[in-house]
């Protein structure tokens, strides 16, 4: 029998190409009429998918998983962000020493957790970024009221805040990007395991597209105000710009 190199997910978690069986196996486990194979050569998993090809970062053996979408054309995004014109002055709260030895080793591969916030009174929604990179954790805050998404509250602000990680990534050439996050959405939007309907969801989708060219990025789904200690203090963070 001739060995498995490559392991396609078509309808699973986060669907893919995995290096390993039990990356792909996180996958499809306990998922309803998962779809999934596995190949001897990469060109077999890429049809299986029905995609283009993957970049090569997609393909590494990793703890997490890379979310892996069919070649297109970029669409340039009028609700998400311009990457070369964000104040980051404006955007960092703080930037310190990390002293968490979890993520005190991260090199130019950033982990970022993002959450959102919302206030109804206001019309208004914010987001906030703990990011952790280079030895450095930083600590990010925004609020908004763009019509497109203020109607998701909450959701809205997570959107914004995993799209703030994806540009400051993009803009400081940073390779790879994890991004905790607690609502689904923020990964199956992206991954099209949801469709996106509204036009904010479809702009952040489309950003997601032409950062994910640049920028290798996985996701981590956390369970939301269970005591995730950077979920909660990017929760805070999304509040304390609201001034809540």
């Amino acid at each position: 029998m001739a060995k498995k190199n490559y392991y396609a997910v078509k309808q699973g978690k986060v669907p893919g190409i995995y290096r390993t069986w039990d990356a792909c196996k996180a996958q499809v486990h306990g998922y309803p009429g998962a779809i999934y194979k596995g190949f001897e050569r990469l060109e077999e998993a890429e049809a299986f998918l029905g995609g283009g090809k993957m970049p090569e970062p997609l393909l590494r053996e990793t703890k997490g998983t890379y979310s892996a979408a069919p070649e297109r054309k970029a669409v340039q995004s009028t609700a998400a962000p311009d990457p070369s014109s964000l104040d980051w002055e404006h955007l960092i709260l703080a930037e310190k020493p990390c002293e968490d030895p979890e993520y005190a080793g991260v090199g130019r591969s950033a982990v970022a957790y993002v959450d959102g916030s919302y206030q109804h009174a206001l019309g208004k929604f914010s987001c906030g970024v703990v990011l952790f990179l280079d030895g450095k954790e930083l600590n990010l805050a925004e609020e908004y009221s763009d019509p497109d998404l203020v109607s998701m509250r909450n959701v809205a602000g997570e959107i914004k805040g995993a799209e703030l990680a994806m540009a400051y990534c993009l803009t400081h050439d940073i390779p790879e990007l994890a991004i905790y996050h607690d609502y689904q959405g923020i990964a199956s939007w992206c991954t099209r395991e949801w469709q996106a309907k509204k036009q904010g969801t479809i702009d952040y989708r489309n950003f997601y597209d032409l950062a994910s060219a640049k920028v290798a990025i996985r996701f981590c789904k956390v369970k939301g105000h269970t005591g995730v200690t950077y979920n909660e203090k990017a929760d805070q963070l999304a509040k304390q710009a609201l001034g809540l």
